[in-house]
């Protein structure tokens, strides 16, 4: 499976105090459709009858384009998408009619699941009873829904969250995440260090996200899911360059593949050598080390000399 993810849109109706994707906000705020377009036909031509693809709408929230998000999702199944997902705060739920004329279309066009981002973060903007109706119009229609939580310590964790549910949950495989707050850069950071779920040693997994191209609504393409994303790890620009150019840097570049079959503590021991040594706890998962690693004012010669030793 190889799967492509759009950033649809980067506006959004809850300007949530932890959301990274601030820092990447640029003029151009919707995805040109027939960008979208061309993605999916780019992707499709890539994919194997055997692997197939996957195309997820994130944002911003999708759902503030919802008649071209049935467009665009309804062209991704035409042209063999496997799996056709995409992130809301459920906002939409609001109008219990609305919201089971949307579920309704949602599933004639061709989405397979919708993933709800359920926290203390987003219910500061989206009032709870919005997100239960719109999950409740979801099971109705047998649509498949997935849950994400961020948290911190100060938030409510995952448990109290799903106690909200009630029996929404019943009977119904629910994919469920809890994730902890990235931390963004120093001055883009909204959430004191205190609250950070820190972990005591660094994180030592190696990157499985790293299968993914993410692209901007500008074109601007990354080859994880975002939560670490930094400039480096920008692979090139969908709108001036073949999704296939990008798909075989992201398969097959230097640093992309250390990430993904090593992590970024591989890095690590390099950044000591060299006179500037990170400190050996403190990240609170795998991104926040690799955007620290990254990030690094020293980072571009310590990665290189790094690279030079695994060729």
């Amino acid at each position: 499976m190889i799967y492509l993810a759009l950033m649809f849109t980067q506006r959004c109706n809850a300007y949530c105090r932890h959301c990274s994707i601030h820092s990447f906000v640029d003029e151009i705020k919707d995805m040109p459709l027939a960008d979208a377009f061309r993605y999916i036909d780019e992707m499709a031509l890539l994919s194997t009858k055997d692997d197939g693809f996957s195309v997820y709408f994130s944002g911003g929230e999708p759902f503030l384009r919802y008649h071209d998000l049935l467009v665009v999702t309804r062209h991704a199944k035409e042209k063999g998408a496997t799996q056709v997902s995409c992130i809301t705060n459920g906002f939409w739920g609001k109008n219990i009619t609305m919201a089971r004329k949307w579920v309704t279309e949602l599933c004639d066009s061709g989405m397979t699941q919708v993933c709800f981002s359920l926290d203390d973060f987003h219910q500061e903007h989206i009032p709870l009873r919005s997100v239960l109706s719109a999950l409740a119009t979801c099971r109705e229609a047998g649509l498949c829904f997935a849950i994400k939580c961020a948290v911190t310590r100060n938030t409510r964790r995952l448990p109290e969250i799903l106690s909200d549910l009630g029996n929404l949950l019943l009977d119904t495989y629910v994919p469920i995440q809890e994730l902890a707050y990235v931390p963004q850069t120093e001055a883009g950071n909204m959430i004191p260090k205190d609250e950070w779920l820190l972990q005591e040693y660094i994180p030592n997994e190696p990157c499985q996200e790293l299968i993914i191209l993410s692209i901007l609504p500008n074109g601007t393409a990354f080859p994880c899911c975002g939560s670490g994303w930094t400039n480096r790890l920008i692979v090139g620009n969908a709108q001036v360059e073949p999704i296939s150019n990008l798909m075989r840097k992201v398969s097959g570049g230097s640093l992309f593949v250390s990430l993904r079959d090593k992590g970024p503590a591989f890095f690590v021991p390099y950044f000591k050598q060299a006179g500037y040594p990170l400190p050996l706890e403190g990240y609170v998962n795998r991104c926040h080390l690799c955007r620290t690693v990254l990030s690094h004012r020293e980072s571009e010669r310590i990665l290189r000399l790094a690279l030079t030793d695994l060729q």
